[in-house]
């Protein structure tokens, strides 16, 4: 239904060139979440599998409601959650800020403290958490 209607819209060259860019842009969006989906899967067996405590911390490039971050997450503490405040954006670049950064850790941990340092290395903000052995 979608490609009728717009088969039917008539568009000047600077719309149609415009719709081209955004359906390229759509399809390398859409790609992106299919291999951080499969990243995180990937990843997700390894931290089942750890026979030790874990943390997980990286740049995942998805929000708190992607795939990605509820797949990994399952299971894990957010040391954000547990112990941050604010907005908790780390991502300051092109699009709109977001948090994209993690530390997650499991049972054994507790987070005691969590900051993003406002520091313009890059289009990320460090994080950074401090932690204590769960008794």
């Amino acid at each position: 239904m979608e490609r009728s209607l717009i088969n039917e819209l008539t568009l000047s060259d600077d719309d149609q060139e415009a719709f081209v860019e955004l359906k390229n842009i759509s399809s390398s969006i859409n790609k992106a979440f299919r291999v951080r989906a499969g990243q995180a899967e990937t990843l997700k067996m390894h931290i089942e599998d750890s026979p030790y405590p874990v943390i997980v911390a990286g740049d995942f490039n998805d929000t708190p409601v992607s795939y990605t971050y509820r797949k990994v997450r399952k299971g894990l503490n957010d040391a954000f959650v547990s112990s941050g405040y604010g907005a908790g954006f780390t991502y300051r670049g092109n699009y709109p800020p977001n948090r994209i950064d993690y530390i997650l850790y499991d049972d054994f941990l507790k987070s005691v403290y969590f900051e993003i340092i406002k520091i313009r290395y890059s289009d990320h903000y460090p994080v950074i958490a401090n932690f204590r052995k769960n008794n």
